[in-house]
């Protein structure tokens, strides 16, 4: 295959390489880079008038149309960055900045974790931290924190981890990096994207290499190699990135993410204002970032979970439209922004369906449509099947919103999955991942209805359609759902001195349950429920019908707490928006007053409880909610906190409660157990197992007994 020849130099170094890519015949001759992908590529190259500045924009359309042409440009760019990238005497000599050491915290310094692995060794490496700034590519200066950036000009994004420099936009606010979630290995070469709506960014991974002691590096040995065959000549200490500040004036964002196996570690948002051209405003604050969300400071073991599938980052603008990015193993497979008007409607109307499964009006009173053993009839399920499904299609192309976004969707989470939602720190909104149905679905069209997919005897564990290639336009079947066929995790962002936690509770002694109750609840089905637990856990379980009461119990932390009562919205004394849980008859919890306990609950630290919130509307945070409820439990140091979407029956509540607390007791991880009783309900033509939420690793347990372990 020959490359054509071209009559003017490279105007640009992306010009270069796009010319690379197109000399390339194992790249440019790949069966998956479309025709159309082709002659658009071929149309720039052969451009005498295309500006500089416009080939990036230019370029960013055809990845977005042509999910072929992008995967192979992303690997094709990876190796050219490794072939072109080397230590240079331009690399900027920053300064460390002189960090006062923190007290150890006696529950970080050994953790055990899930199986059979030994107590890691006590850490004694110091802290290392995310650096980043800006620079102008030429003379590789860092721009100042005082000087806005020019409309349309190219900078380049820096970054390391090590010690903190003063240069560093996030110096001021350093976290640690959460290096402790890597074994104790050699080192681990971490995955760095940076996406955003405003600069022009790459869509491509980067990769940087985190040794055990010392500074991250960058170098040509490809991540999925043997090992290092580069010399220390051959470094650099520096990740840089191109970026383009938008055409337009205004304050612009992008956020850099650092990610292992798929886990997201650690992501900062940088924040610059732009101008028709560069001015300095001494004293200004013109460019800045912050550290948004980390996994977890101070736990070792997490390189021993299975590596997820795909992550879902979501983060908020000042304007509260929030912009999502959905990252595969190769790169971004979808980036787009959401208004806050548009995901309030979008919940709504989700919640509203789910609530029509099983509350309906008679004789201007609500009743409950569920059969007395929580199933339903097989045509009033196949009713709540086409409702759910148009409004999970609805979702899906809310968040992706484009055709080849779709496609690569798919092509990521077409079968079973583990997908991770990183919730940047601060955001109050929670999204109803499991009712994502992606199935294409035309309202008003005829229904094929998927037999094998809606099978009841198929198994618990069940998590691919069997019949999934026969799926087409109108396919009805549950697997079409990403809450039966993935195990998603929504694991908060977690502060300076917590951890991610994989197993809950203190193990000093079989698991115990400390109960919340309503006694506004209906008492049969109340007695019935707690007699039931009480068998479940040996005996091992209190319950409370006071708030004082509850809360002088939970001095001492319980394994697991449990809330079997009404949330609901308070009349008077609370903000508009704020559920409250009601325990006993008139006494109300709200997450302010959790917020202040923190200090009086200090065992929480040792035991992280698992929490579950079995009421009416606990964790479906709107854009009103400031502070929810799976946060204040997490800043308690809860392992992990599940709860509802919509009010449910009492009765379908007992049910999924004993569910999932019994394969908790059996070892299940949270993400088995959930979706085992969603499964359950589902043999019962249930769909409302989708209702349920957890927010914390999919992999957390409950910790078995010092003599066990």
């Amino acid at each position: 295959m020959t490359a054509p020849t071209y009559p003017w130099e490279p105007r640009c170094a992306l010009e270069t390489e796009l010319r690379a890519f197109r000399a390339s015949d194992r790249f440019w001759g790949d069966e998956d880079l479309e025709d159309e992908a082709r002659q658009e590529l071929e149309a720039l190259l052969t451009d005498p008038n295309l500006p500089p500045e416009s080939l990036q924009d230019a370029l960013d359309g055809i990845w977005v149309d042509h999910l072929g042409a992008a995967r192979l440009w992303n690997t094709f760019h990876r190796q050219y960055e490794q072939e072109h990238r080397s230590a240079t005497p331009t690399d900027p000599p920053l300064s460390p900045v002189t960090i006062t050491s923190r007290p150890a915290l006696d529950d970080l310094d050994g953790f055990d974790v899930v199986g059979d692995a030994a107590l890691p060794p006590e850490d004694t490496a110091a802290d290392r931290f995310l650096n980043l700034w800006l620079t102008w590519p030429l003379s590789q200066a860092r721009v100042p924190a005082d000087r806005c950036l020019a409309v349309g000009r190219r900078y380049e994004l820096l970054m390391n981890i090590g010690e903190s420099l003063v240069e560093s936009l996030l110096a001021g606010s350093a976290q640690p990096f959460p290096d402790d979630l890597l074994d104790p290995a050699d080192g681990h070469w971490l995955t760095v994207s940076v996406c955003s709506d405003d600069f022009s960014v790459s869509p491509a991974h980067h990769h940087v290499f985190l040794p055990k002691e010392g500074g991250s590096w960058v170098c040509e040995c490809p991540p999925d190699g043997p090992g290092h065959v580069c010399e220390n000549e051959h470094r650099g200490p520096y990740l840089r990135v191109p970026v383009v500040a938008p055409p337009e004036s205004g304050p612009a964002r992008l956020r850099l993410l650092v990610a292992h196996r798929g886990h997201q570690l650690q992501s900062a948002t940088l924040t610059a204002m732009v101008a028709p051209r560069e001015t300095r405003l001494e004293g200004a604050e013109l460019v800045s970032a912050k550290i948004d969300y980390t996994l977890t400071p101070g736990f070792t073991g997490i390189a021993a979970l299975p590596p997820r599938t795909a992550a879902i980052r979501i983060s908020q603008a000042g304007d509260r439209s929030l912009t999502v990015d959905v990252d595969g193993a190769s790169g971004a497979v979808s980036i787009f922004r959401l208004g806050e008007l548009q995901t309030a409607g979008a919940l709504d109307q989700a919640r509203t369906a789910l609530m029509a499964v099983h509350v309906g009006v008679k004789d201007g009173k609500r009743v409950n449509l569920l059969t007395p053993d929580n199933g339903k009839s097989g045509e009033a399920f196949l009713t709540d099947l086409k409702n759910l499904a148009g409004i999970g299609w609805d979702l899906f192309v809310l968040i992706a919103p484009r055709s080849a976004q779709r496609q690569a969707l798919r092509d990521v989470l077409g079968g079973a999955a583990q997908v991770q939602i990183c919730r940047q720190e601060g955001m109050d909104l929670t999204f109803p991942w499991a009712l994502v149905y992606d199935i294409p679905v035309v309202r008003g069209s005829r229904w094929a209805h998927c037999e094998q997919g809606l099978d009841p005897e198929l198994p618990l564990g069940t998590r691919e359609c069997p019949g999934a290639d026969g799926h087409q336009l109108n396919t009805l079947c549950p697997f079409g759902f990403w809450g039966y066929r993935h195990i998603i995790e929504q694991p908060p962002s977690r502060s300076e001195g917590q951890r991610l936690a994989l197993v809950a509770g203190s193990g000093e002694g079989d698991p115990a349950m400390t109960v919340a109750l309503s006694t506004a609840l209906d008492f049969d089905e109340t007695e019935r429920h707690v007699t039931d637990l009480h068998r479940r856990f040996g005996g091992r379980l209190t319950d409370h019908t006071a708030r004082d009461a509850l809360y002088d119990a939970l001095v001492d932390a319980p394994d697991c707490l449990y809330f079997y009562c009404h949330g609901r919205e308070p009349k008077t004394g609370r903000a508009p928006g704020h559920s409250v849980l009601e325990i006993g008859k008139s006494d109300w919890i709200g997450p302010q007053d959790l917020a202040a306990l923190d200090t009086r609950w200090a065992s929480w630290r040792d035991a992280s409880p698992l929490v579950f919130l079995n009421g009416c509307h606990t964790v479906d945070s709107g854009p009103a909610t400031w502070l929810s409820y799976a946060d204040a439990f997490t800043d308690l140091h809860a392992s992990g906190v599940v709860g509802t979407e919509i009010s449910v029956a009492q009765t379908l509540a007992s049910e999924v409660a004993e569910l999932f607390w019994q394969a908790m007791l059996d070892r299940r991880s949270v993400g088995a157990a959930l979706h085992s009783a969603r499964i359950t309900l589902l043999k019962k033509r249930n769909l409302l197992g989708l209702a349920y939420t957890a927010y914390c690793s999919s992999s957390l347990t409950l910790r078995p007994t010092a003599a066990a372990g």
